[in-house]
């Protein structure tokens, strides 16, 4: 009922400002037209007079020269009849959105104050990423607040935060919000604790809020007690600003981390992780302002186990370096996923991003008619390669920008870094694989009494795929026949005895993959 009621709230708020608009431009325009209609009379008007005067005009009587010199006069005829009247504009109806509901201070205060002492009071429990609109408290440090919005009044460095609590003792889930910046230029951006805002100067970097400010180095200055998680930097951060409006931000808050990360809906989606004080025992959406001129929307919330989600190990790729320009996302458990966008032939992988737990894991591979730069069509043919990214236990992102992060070689045997590809696959699984079958280069896999096996004509992937689920297939190569064809072998033995390859080493059809344990990049 409360979700309900805020968005029809919303949609009154959306269609009068859209109405409004219109009837502003519409005002303007006629108001223009009256003065293009002003100066049409006038003109007409002088041009009667000038035609009288002359036609009465003794070319010797300064009298009548006179008269056609006052033809120039503004004051010739009167033009104030011609105007517009335009009624006032009814004022915008209050909309009261709701105060008391589940999760609300007010309705906590109303059901839950009189209760016995010393009984603890669980916060409610959000269905699977349900989604809640969300209400601003009446704490704000300044302004205006109405029901989803806080316009900021006359001072700087004041801030305010949501109503809905999130992370209260024993609450593990992981919550997602956002946030519109109608207006304002320099924000911060992320929680606060129940004691916000009414007495809080988001100047100082410490207080009862923790935030990500806008402006250059944002993670160590203008943050509240907010400490950044990781090492910041402008490769892996933002370098410059996010400053000015309108924006919509969106905070991942992680209940079990006290940490939460901020991004921008359609733009970088990590600006930063920063973390809060352990002692808060819940947060609250924050935002606040250095300018004194925000305004603020919130939107909605949604919330979820930790762990679980639509998203919980995810491989992001991007046709911009900077991790914008969303082309794909591929979420655990795939295998052997293509990442092919536009057509067979054209690619436009730039950058690419992985986000998960701790063990959260993505093999990035081609195995046939691998090509690179191809954004324009034709490119070049490289080796097969793969490379194996997993989530760390600091849990940041891996993020790699092909052209100078992945690098492999040419069929000539030339160094050469990835671009725009064609033919990559991905898998995903929330946990690391500990075996893997690794390119070892051009040419047959020989080793110490190894023995082989034929296992017909396939592609490269079934080959190596089938090599991977026999645990006694120890390495594979492979011959390209055709464009997707290949001449497999399977062999068994010790591959790490007196390992080399053999054969044409300089072959641009024949590799070889050897069975090892994982390692990542």
């Amino acid at each position: 009922w409360a979700t309900g009621f805020a968005a029809r709230c919303s949609a009154y708020d959306t269609c009068f400002t859209s109405v409004l608009t219109r009837h502003s431009d519409a005002v303007r325009e006629a108001n223009e037209s009256v003065v293009r209609w002003r100066k049409s009379w006038l003109a007409a008007s002088r041009m009667e007079c000038m035609a009288h005067a002359m036609r009465a005009m003794n070319t010797s009587d300064s009298a009548d020269r006179a008269k056609l010199h006052n033809c120039s006069n503004e004051n010739i005829t009167n033009t104030s009849f011609i105007k517009i009247v335009v009624p006032l504009v009814p004022s915008k109806a209050v909309c009261p959105t709701p105060k008391i509901f589940p999760g609300s201070h007010d309705y906590r205060a109303a059901v839950y104050d009189n209760l016995p002492g010393g009984l603890t009071v669980r916060q409610p429990t959000l269905c699977h990423w349900s989604r809640q609109a969300m209400v601003f408290a009446n704490t704000a440090g300044n302004g205006v607040v109405t029901g989803d919005t806080w316009t900021q009044g006359p001072h700087p460095w004041r801030g305010a935060r949501g109503e809905f609590a999130m992370c209260a003792s024993g609450d593990e889930k992981v919550y997602k919000y956002s946030v519109s910046i109608e207006r304002g230029a320099y924000h911060m951006v992320g929680v606060a604790p129940e004691t916000c805002c009414e007495s809080v100067n988001t100047y100082e970097s410490k207080g009862d809020f923790a935030a990500l400010y806008s402006h250059t180095t944002g993670w160590n200055r203008h943050r509240g007690s907010a400490l950044p998680v990781g090492s910041p930097s402008y490769e892996k951060w933002w370098k410059g600003t996010w400053d000015r409006a309108p924006k919509t931000m969106l905070v991942t808050v992680k209940c079990r981390d006290k940490s939460f990360v901020v991004g921008i809906e359609g733009g970088d989606d990590f600006l930063g992780e920063m973390s809060w004080p352990a002692a808060w025992d819940r947060v609250y959406p924050f935002v606040g302002g250095q300018s004194s001129d925000h305004v603020y929307k919130l939107g909605t919330i949604e919330g979820s186990e930790p762990g679980v989600g639509n998203t919980p190990c995810t491989f992001y790729t991007y046709s911009v370096e900077s991790y914008t320009g969303s082309l794909d996302e591929i979420a655990a458990p795939v295998e052997g996923a293509s990442t092919q966008q536009r057509s067979p032939t054209k690619g436009d992988i730039s950058s690419l991003k992985l986000s998960g737990a701790p063990g959260c894991t993505a093999t990035f591979y081609c195995h046939q008619n691998c090509f690179s730069n191809t954004h324009f069509g034709g490119g070049f043919e490289v080796q097969p390669y793969k490379f194996i990214f997993t989530i760390g236990p600091d849990r940041q992102d891996v993020k790699k920008v092909l052209k100078y992060d992945l690098k492999v070689k040419t069929l000539a045997f030339k160094a050469q870094v990835l671009q725009d590809v064609v033919n990559a696959r991905v898998s995903v699984s929330v946990t690391p694989p500990k075996e893997e079958l690794i390119l070892q280069g051009a040419g047959c896999c020989r080793f110490r009494n190894w023995r082989a096996k034929h296992m017909g004509s396939m592609t490269a992937d079934k080959c190596v795929s089938m090599c991977l689920a026999n645990a006694d297939c120890k390495a594979a190569d492979i011959t390209r026949q055709s464009s997707t064809l290949h001449m497999c072998w399977h062999f068994f033995g010790d591959p790490f005895q007196n390992f080399v390859l053999q054969c044409d080493t300089r072959s641009k059809t024949k590799f070889c993959y050897r069975r090892e344990g994982v390692f990542t990049v």
